[in-house]
């Protein structure tokens, strides 16, 4: 152990335990508790694909009693990817209910009551239905997106002395439509926890770095599932699936940083490699793809163009072969 690795009593230097889990409904309900650390905020989102090829971005953040509103971004129209859309201030902001409701957690939007405001008024109805294989996602005129699962759970643990964080998250096959255009994609499921009275976001700006989640569906039906952080100090991990399932885990990862050459994305391209190879990479335009990759986190966000679009499943199987 170095200097530089000595911390406070119960950091670790920010090292986590991580792993793939089977899903359940419980899991991720508002109230459920781990590790003395309650779940501080749920976050849908999506990275999609319309049929003139152009993406869109979504991200919702609520908890068990209320949402802020609604992340939308597109390149469609000429628009630039990372400028929030005009039509995002059209969603739901205000109080939620969640519920279980046979097999299914829903979460949805307070309507109007008569003489009394719940939200902000003329905003689109929002509602999550969620079951262990399944989902439903409508956002009113906004979106309709309904997926099935395409993977086991992951999680990742960090214990600290302001009593740690976790992380974990479903991915969904979807389609539906968004805008009014039809629409594919991936889905993520994210939820965030911390103990109480330590906010997530700020967790993160201590301690995290670079995040990703790259989900590729090709032509042939492959598919490249990947989740995969460089954190500071000893938070690193890789979760790499195929259509087949589970392919490896791993915290053997190494992180290269290049300059883009277009100054608008300067600060936003990332290559990451693992420790047993580097990652041939490609971009969405070679006409393999079905659906874009997902974003890098704080969950939704960052990175939806894909430019480290890793085609990692080749490596996969190629060690599986």
């Amino acid at each position: 152990m170095t200097a530089e690795t000595v911390g406070k009593l119960g950091d670790f230097n920010n090292k986590n335990v991580f792993g793939y889990f089977e899903h359940t409904i419980e899991a991720s309900y508002p109230t459920n508790q781990m590790f003395g650390m309650r779940i501080d905020a749920l976050c849908p989102n999506a990275t999609l694909q319309d049929d003139d090829g152009n993406l869109w971005n979504v991200v919702r953040y609520h908890d068990h009693q209320s949402s802020i509103g609604l992340l939308l971004r597109t390149n469609a129209d000429g628009a630039k990817l990372y400028d929030p859309h005009p039509d995002a201030a059209r969603a739901y902001a205000g109080p939620l209910t969640n519920r279980r409701e046979g097999d299914a957690h829903i979460a949805e939007s307070v309507p109007l009551i008569p003489g009394r405001t719940a939200g902000i008024p003329g905003r689109q109805p929002f509602y999550y239905r969620r079951q262990v294989d399944q989902m439903e996602w409508r956002e009113g005129e906004l979106l309709s997106l309904t997926g099935v699962s395409v993977s086991p759970g992951i999680s990742w643990y960090s214990p600290n002395a302001d009593g740690g964080w976790m992380f974990t998250s479903y991915i969904s096959r979807v389609e539906g439509t968004i805008m009014g255009r039809k629409c594919q994609g991936f889905s993520e499921y994210a939820t965030l926890w911390t103990a109480p009275g330590v906010s997530w976001s700020r967790t993160y700006q201590e301690r995290g770095m670079v995040w990703l989640i790259l989900c590729n569906e090709y032509e042939d039906g492959t598919r490249d599932l990947c989740h995969i952080g460089y954190n500071r100090g000893d938070c690193q991990f890789a979760f790499m699936g195929t259509e087949k399932g589970p392919r490896l885990v791993t915290r053997d990862v190494k992180l290269q940083i290049e300059l883009d050459e277009d100054p608008a994305l300067r600060n936003r391209r990332r290559e990451m490699a693992l420790g047993w190879g580097r990652p041939r990479t490609h971009g969405p335009s070679d006409g393999r793809h079905r659906a874009g990759p997902g974003g890098d986190h704080v969950p939704g966000g960052g990175n939806p163009e894909g430019q480290a679009g890793l085609r990692v499943g080749e490596l996969l199987r190629r060690r599986s072969d």
